[in-house]
């Protein structure tokens, strides 16, 4: 298998700390390792440096996609974070203010005009690939819903597809599980499975009962 990530006693550059230890990791094409560390733990960091957001303070991170000594990964990897939106209140309220300066009605009364719903959303977003993965993930039957009307695991579904159809070379998806049932993490799960052969992954989880299946495997 070829080499698609190799760090080598690399650090994170973080103003004011210093890590006790170096990272040594290499990722094959094919293989969704899965990152385990508490909180704190420093985990999010080494995501954050593979994803390119954190530059690397000292030793190697090779990227079989970049060319050699380039850290530029914007478009390329993408960290998919969802400790700040693992509800859908939280993050449909989150989208909607930043992106429509909307309230938390349906109808936004200064712009006198409907939410936009799951479908209107979609067809925003560039991509060739996007019929692909609407059908992947099942999202047609939620094309008349906003994102108000999502359950967790649709929402979820929702915003891995928004990240799917940009055509990252690889999605980081950081504690993944949060804030889901058994039954909907059980979905996740089974999402994870069928975009494997499509879509490069590396998982960030606190605690070994998190780690996706399909990193098992």
């Amino acid at each position: 298998m070829n080499k698609l990530i190799e760090l080598i006693d690399a650090e994170p550059f973080v103003y004011g700390i210093n890590f006790r230890n170096k990272v040594n990791l290499t990722v094959y094409e094919g293989e969704h390792p899965t990152i385990v560390g508490a909180n704190g733990a420093g985990k999010t960091k080494l995501a954050e440096m593979i994803a390119g957001k954190v530059i690397v303070r000292s030793g190697v991170m090779r990227m079989s996609f970049l060319p050699e000594g380039v850290h530029y990964q914007k478009g390329k990897v993408i960290k998919a974070g969802f400790e700040s939106a693992y509800t859908m209140a939280d993050y449909a309220n989150m989208y909607y203010q930043q992106r429509f300066s909307a309230t938390e009605n349906e109808w936004d009364a200064i712009q006198n005009t409907r939410r936009p719903t799951v479908e209107n959303l979609i067809a925003d977003l560039p991509g060739s690939d996007k019929d692909f993965w609407i059908e992947k993930l099942h999202l047609r039957p939620l094309f008349p819903k906003t994102l108000l009307m999502l359950s967790s695991g649709e929402l979820r579904r929702f915003l891995i597809a928004t990240i799917l159809i940009k055509k990252p070379e690889i999605v980081i998806f950081d504690n993944p599980f949060i804030g889901l049932d058994f039954k909907t993490r059980a979905v996740l799960n089974e999402v994870f499975s069928d975009i494997a052969d499509r879509q490069q992954m590396i998982f960030v989880v606190p605690d070994i009962k998190d780690i996706p299946e399909i990193s098992i495997t």
